[in-house]
């Protein structure tokens, strides 16, 4: 996802995830995968979730 200058939000499933976030408020909620946060101006927040082991 490449955000625009408002606030974004990308929750993220059991793939590698990308947030290209620019002027806004962005959040990423990962999945399983690799989740990359690219952040700027804004207040950036990754929240990374780990799969359930069994």
């Amino acid at each position: 996802l490449i955000g625009g200058a408002e606030d974004n939000s990308l929750a993220g499933r059991g793939g590698d995830d990308l947030l290209n976030g620019y002027l806004g408020n962005d959040v990423l909620n990962g999945g399983a995968g690799r989740d990359t946060l690219s952040g700027e101006s804004g207040s950036d927040r990754l929240q990374a979730v780990t799969a359930p082991t069994s």
